[in-house]
């Protein structure tokens, strides 16, 4: 019996330590993200509290399948190879056998001398029945439906140890009390011969949470760990995560000498922010799925077979051009020594309180732009339908007028253009709602064969689609300019969309692919070209 509880006990320890350094090594394998390196005191309670939830998640798994392995043998009931809880007989004449239950007293105090209890504990009921352990001159079988004794008194009785119907089960309800006391181990060696190697347990009841007398079910629910060592070693954390860059920053009313002694000092660069559209996290995650639907739709490369951007015409309104030049408040000014001296001619900067201008209908194709000479003047459009309202009410575009704007000036500019290439076109708007209006949709569907569908291209690709950049152009290069009427602005105008020659359009549009691979790869963030 004693061998096999020891085994039990090594086998105990070995699943403790298998357990805990499992726990560990998942453990270990976790990481802190943060921002910004983190305080000594923010580390130490981050790391100590998830050590504290390390230990209880580790016992918590644990507890569990412990208990299904002890509650899948007491449910089955098997034999134990040592016939401490089963015996089996063979029946005379017959090739059939019979197992009878172990029955053991329910309390055994060998001091006494009626040292049974009447009160009996039978082991096809329960796994939990124990008998004291001792060193006895005698060995004896189950006798079936005999409660379980021995004849002669022990050698020597074990203080704390059990025997019983299963090795495990009567472990677990053991103390190892007699292995803490040198002289009950001296006795073991001499009477059994065994365990000469052994050393008595240390005990320091100051600092252990278990006692000589706490069972070795209690021990191993606990994975046999008397405690949990911890250190934090902040340094060592700094020296992993040290950030890269540390910076700081303070806000001081320099003099202009001073920022700019400092920027040559510094050999600092002036460089204009740029203008980039507002992404929010929906629009990168649309940006990001219509590139890899067009880019699917309308082929990757110009050797595709379904590469099509060949016929898309990109088309969209200018925004405002206006007759006066662009003003920074901020830094448009007069150098002089009194304020008094400067003419006001100089000093003044009138400016009109709503400034009036003209926005411009265009496309680009692979075949140049449309129309071929000068963007259309929706403005003047506008003027022309004014008949029917009040005089001097502002006209709006409405889906109405874009409708009506689409049958009498865009579909011929563009079917212009494309009448000897052999190609038809497909066509392409913004993502503005009057756009989306159904009289419109049913107007562009009798207009075109085929267009770029809203779900596929509505996301925000101001810095994708070659007209936005046309635009860009064009005000960057009339910004500065003020022209004495619509007539001389539109002049102008038509002057710099000239400088798009087809070569140069063809070669925008054959750019769209690779611009929406920069897209998905960057995650739907802004494209710039640099």
């Amino acid at each position: 019996m004693a061998s096999a509880q020891f085994q039990i006990l090594s086998i105990l320890c070995r699943t403790s330590r298998r357990v805990v350094n499992g726990a560990l090594i998942e453990f270990a394998a976790m990481t802190i993200l943060s921002p910004s390196a983190l305080s000594r005191d923010v580390v130490s309670t981050y790391i100590g509290t998830s050590i504290e939830q390390f230990q209880k998640n580790t016992l918590d798994n644990f507890r569990p399948l412990y208990h299904f392995v002890s509650s899948l043998v007491e449910e089955q009931q098997f034999l134990s190879a040592l016939r401490t809880n089963f015996y089996t007989r063979g029946v005379l004449g017959s090739n059939n056998f019979v197992t009878f239950s172990a029955i053991y007293p329910q309390q055994v105090d060998l001091t006494q001398s009626s040292f049974m209890s009447n009160e009996t504990c039978q082991c096809n009921r329960t796994s939990d029945c124990v008998y004291p352990a001792g060193i006895y001159n005698q060995t004896r079988s189950i006798i079936p439906n005999e409660v379980f004794s021995l004849d002669v008194s022990p050698l020597f009785m074990i203080p704390g140890f059990q025997v019983g119907c299963l090795p495990q089960n009567a472990l677990f309800q053991s103390t190892l009390e007699c292995f803490y006391n040198q002289t009950c181990l001296d006795i073991v060696i001499s009477l059994t011969g065994a365990l000469r190697t052994v050393s008595p347990l240390n005990i320091s009841n100051s600092y252990s949470q278990f006692s000589p007398t706490t069972t070795i079910a209690v021990l191993f629910d606990n994975l046999m760990i008397e405690s949990w060592e911890n250190s934090i070693h902040f340094a060592t954390y700094f020296q992993t995560c040290a950030p890269k860059a540390c910076s700081y920053s303070y806000v001081q009313r320099c003099s202009t000498y001073t920022v700019y002694k400092a920027a040559r000092k510094l050999k600092l660069k002036w460089f204009k922010t740029r203008k980039s559209q507002k992404l929010s996290y929906q629009n990168k995650i649309e940006r990001v799925d219509c590139a890899k639907r067009l880019r699917s739709k309308f082929g990757v490369s110009r050797n595709a077979k379904n590469w099509k951007w060949d016929r898309v015409v990109n088309t969209d309104f200018s925004g405002v051009f206006t007759l006066q030049p662009f003003q920074n408040k901020r830094n448009d000014g007069i150098w002089a020594e009194e304020n008094e001296a400067i003419p006001s001619s100089l000093i003044n900067a009138p400016t009109d309180k709503f400034k009036k201008g003209i926005i411009f209908w265009g496309a680009i194709s692979s075949n140049g732009l449309i129309p071929v000479d000068a963007p259309i003047s929706l403005t003047k459009w506008l003027h022309e339908k004014q008949y029917h309202v009040k005089k001097n009410k502002k006209m709006y575009l409405t889906g109405d007028l874009y409708s009506k704007f689409l049958i009498e000036e865009a579909a011929p500019a563009i079917y212009e253009v494309f009448e000897n290439s052999g190609a038809t076109p497909i066509f392409q708007d913004n993502q503005d709602n009057k756009h989306r209006t159904t009289l419109v949709k049913n107007t562009v569907a009798d207009l075109f064969d085929e267009r770029i569908d809203p779900k596929t291209g509505d996301a925000k690709f101001a810095d994708i689609w070659p007209i936005e950049k046309v635009w860009d152009a064009i005000k960057e290069k009339v910004r500065g300019q003020e022209f004495d009427g619509e007539v001389n602005l539109e002049e102008q105008v038509a002057v710099y969309w000239k400088t798009f020659t087809a070569e140069k359009c063809r070669q925008m549009m054959e750019k769209i692919p690779k611009q929406l691979k920069l897209v998905i790869d960057k995650n739907g963030e802004q494209i710039f070209n640099d």
